[in-house]
């Protein structure tokens, strides 16, 4: 069917295939799956804050976003759609001794699909975290981190925890006069880049 009628009124149904598409319009019945679409390709997939891992007891990491007030933030591209994923509590997450394990942001959505964000007896989890050890990544996971656990190891340590694939982004940039900070979300202003250059040059940084 190309459309459905509601109260005499027809709507196009949510396999209709349009050239272009425009923010949630009047009478759209499907509002979750027009709202998902809304920031797809302008809120790009990864992590915006958040979701940090930490070794956890034995065979386990920890992923936090102690440091980020409390809560992190994260997007992940779903097939036509885009969906932001909110990290509440900590989540521990087993990984296996020997093997790397790819621990993995999944996020799911499907229209007519209940999810255990709705529907409790669910099997179809909304978003969830957890370990691969198939050296893939599914269309509708990001990686947050690579556990590599050697064989025999029975604790993970910072050691073993990669993030060099890991896809940090941020929705604004910060400028900063700091020429010694770490933070990857700061630009340097012209003052710090000038800083920078006298340090190197072996000229006293200015205080104006």
């Amino acid at each position: 069917m190309g459309a459905d009628k509601t109260n005499n009124i027809m709507t196009l149904s949510s396999g209709v295939s349009q050239s272009l598409l425009a923010d949630v319009q009047y009478f759209e019945l499907y509002s979750s799956l027009a709202l998902n679409r809304k920031l797809k390709n302008i809120v790009l997939p990864g992590f915006y804050c958040g979701f940090e891992p930490v070794p956890g007891t034995g065979l386990s990491v920890r992923i936090t976003s102690e440091n980020s007030e409390g809560k992190g933030a994260a997007s992940v591209d779903v097939n036509n759609v885009q969906i932001s994923v909110q990290q509440i509590e900590d989540v521990t997450v087993s990984v296996k001794a020997g093997a790397t394990n790819i621990i993995v942001l999944e996020a799911n959505f499907e229209h007519g699909v209940k999810t255990t964000q709705v529907d409790s007896a669910s099997s179809v989890s909304a978003a969830r975290i957890y370990a691969r050890t198939d050296n893939t990544i599914g269309q509708n996971q990001i990686e947050l981190c690579r556990v590599i656990v050697p064989s025999g190891a029975t604790a993970v340590t910072k050691e073993m925890i990669v993030l060099k694939y890991r896809v940090n982004r941020a929705v604004g940039v910060e400028f900063s006069n700091e020429i010694s900070s770490t933070e990857e979300r700061k630009a340097a202003t012209p003052k710090a880049v000038k800083a920078a250059y006298d340090l190197a040059a072996g000229k006293a940084p200015s205080n104006h």
